[in-house]
């Protein structure tokens, strides 16, 4: 198995950023040192594409490493060449399709403030506390900070082996839903469907 590697920047202190839910349009920004506390808090966190579907990797998986650096927080991940999801995410990083990036985190402590921005007067939430323990870093086509980016690492591979490693990821998908029957399928279905415990996140970025 390879990994297909990507890193970049989801987030930065200091600047205003407009996540798209329940309060957008209005604007938040990232105190000083808030990112480093919640790097340092070792979250469980995981790596989406456009903060949905199945984890590309984890951190509890040791494929997605997280970290601050002057006020920014980095990430690198390991996709699983193996899994069409992974490398579909790669491909439309390399192709220039989705190359910002986002966090998905929990509000602990802030407060309104009034701030100026390009001349003009507006009220953001300042967040002076955050967690990312269950929330995620994800590649996105547009970010809520725009001066956020996800790039392929200096050790990814080439566009030939991504290619080789897609058809034959098509291929074995075929010769699995041979094997599988339709009526096999449907009770699998059926015995994973019911009610969810999965607690709802008030407070989450997209």
């Amino acid at each position: 198995m390879g990994l297909l590697e990507v890193e970049g920047v989801a987030a930065r202190e200091g600047q205003v950023f407009y996540p798209t839910w329940f309060w957008a349009p209005a604007g938040q920004i990232l105190e000083p040192e808030t990112i480093a506390e919640a790097v340092a808090a070792d979250p469980a966190v995981e790596f989406l594409l456009q903060h949905s579907g199945y984890a590309l990797a984890t951190t509890d998986n040791e494929r997605l490493t997280i970290s601050e650096d002057d006020g920014a927080l980095l990430f690198e991940a390991g996709l699983n060449e193996e899994h069409a999801d992974a490398l579909l995410a790669y491909q439309k990083v390399e192709d220039g399709l989705m190359t910002e990036a986002s966090f998905g985190y929990w509000v602990l402590d802030g407060r309104w403030v009034e701030l100026t921005i390009d001349g003009k007067r507006e009220e953001v939430f300042s967040i002076s506390s955050f967690s990312l323990d269950e929330g995620d870093i994800s590649i996105v086509r547009y970010g809520g900070n725009r001066d956020t980016h996800t790039t392929l690492s200096s050790t990814s591979i080439s566009r030939e082996e991504a290619d080789a490693w897609s058809n034959e990821s098509q291929r074995n998908r075929r010769r699995s839903s041979d094997v599988v029957s339709r009526p096999r399928v449907r009770s699998n279905l059926a015995r994973l469907r019911g009610p969810s415990g999965r607690r709802s996140r008030n407070q989450r970025s997209r």
